[in-house]
């Protein structure tokens, strides 16, 4: 598998100057600069700060204060990151009233067999170390999906399934302080292998995955939420959990607090049209009134959009809608040669 250096860049968004990955300062204006730890599975990655935060933030997450927007660290390097591989693109972005980034993107390809991968986590906010949660999962799916594939794993189900529990156990060993009145580091996690035709699909939480084309564009997960859940067994109408207060709380995530029996949803859809398998946090689908908006965005960007055209113009949109939560966006167009 052929590995490029990171692109890295200060960021400071006045700035923007290339930076070597072991610089600690930008030679052009001083900034603080803290390496990212990038996986071997990324092509080619490009970091940069974004702009500052016009207004507060809302509930539980907060945005901070103008200074902790501000504050130039570790916590600046994840404000805006994006990851392109051939026939992919992820964008992960800290929107405009959060005070930093609590998403986390990973893209990998495998050549033999010919696999693109995709996940996508969104930190948990009500929990310790939530920006920590989201990286730590992704880099442990998308590190335990390469190592199967590459060790010749056909069975895509099986090695979601494994990925998924490596996540699990990444998250569920970052220390906490059971006394600090917060959740331990918690993560919701979608993850997509898409090979030969097919797109194995594997979540916990609300974070999505949808296919787009001409054809039509179709939600592939189902959120682990308590309006889903109720809307399931029958109990409330889509409307009606939708008005509920309890509507968005999560039945299922990625922590050490939750019951190790509740395993990963996992799917596999046979690639029939031509289209882009898309992931995001609820920071774009917030935004969204249904699969179809979504489908007709990504169609108004022309037949030929290259996968990192399409995570940009949804990232805007959900930064123009208001951008309240980070929002994250991997897309991947699988190949032609597989007979469409």
């Amino acid at each position: 598998m052929t590995v490029a250096r990171p692109l890295s860049y200060c960021p400071n968004p006045s700035c923007r100057a290339q930076v070597a990955p072991s610089d600690q300062f930008c030679e052009e204006c001083g900034q603080s600069i803290v390496p990212v730890d990038h996986g071997p599975w990324e092509l080619s990655v490009e970091v940069r700060g974004a702009p500052a935060a016009p207004r507060g933030g809302r509930g539980s997450n907060g945005s901070g204060s103008r200074q902790d927007r501000e504050t130039r660290g570790p916590s600046r390097t994840r404000d805006h990151v994006e990851l392109s591989l051939p026939g992919a693109a992820g964008i992960s972005d800290r929107g405009l009233e959060r005070s930093r980034n609590e998403d986390a993107v990973r893209l990998g390809q495998i050549a033999n067999p010919d696999t693109t991968i995709l996940v996508v986590c969104d930190g948990v906010s009500s929990s310790q170390s939530a920006a920590r949660a989201s990286q730590a999962a992704a880099d442990a799916a998308a590190a335990s999906l390469t190592l199967a594939l590459e060790a010749g794993s056909r069975d895509l189900e099986r090695a979601m399934t494994e990925a998924v529990a490596a996540a699990r156990a990444a998250v569920s060993v970052i220390p906490h302080q059971p006394w600090a009145g917060k959740d331990p580091p918690s993560t919701t996690l979608v993850a997509a292998a898409i090979a030969d035709g097919r797109v194995t699909v594997g979540w916990v939480g609300d974070s999505r995955a949808y296919f787009v084309g001409p054809a039509g564009t179709w939600q592939l997960s189902s959120d682990d939420t308590w309006a889903a859940e109720q809307v399931a067994l029958g109990h409330l109408s889509e409307r009606e959990a939708a008005r509920d207060p309890r509507g968005r709380f999560l039945t299922r995530w990625l922590g050490s607090d939750q019951d190790v029996d509740l395993g990963p949803s996992v799917r596999t859809f046979e690639i029939e049209r031509p289209g882009f398998v898309l992931l995001c946090t609820d920071g774009l689908w917030n935004y969204l009134d249904g699969a179809d908006s979504l489908g007709a965005m990504v169609l108004e960007l022309g037949d030929d959009t290259a996968p990192a055209t399409v995570a940009r113009a949804l990232t805007e949109f959900a930064r123009d809608a208001g951008g309240h939560d980070n929002i994250t966006v991997a897309v991947a167009l699988p190949s032609r040669r597989w007979g469409w």
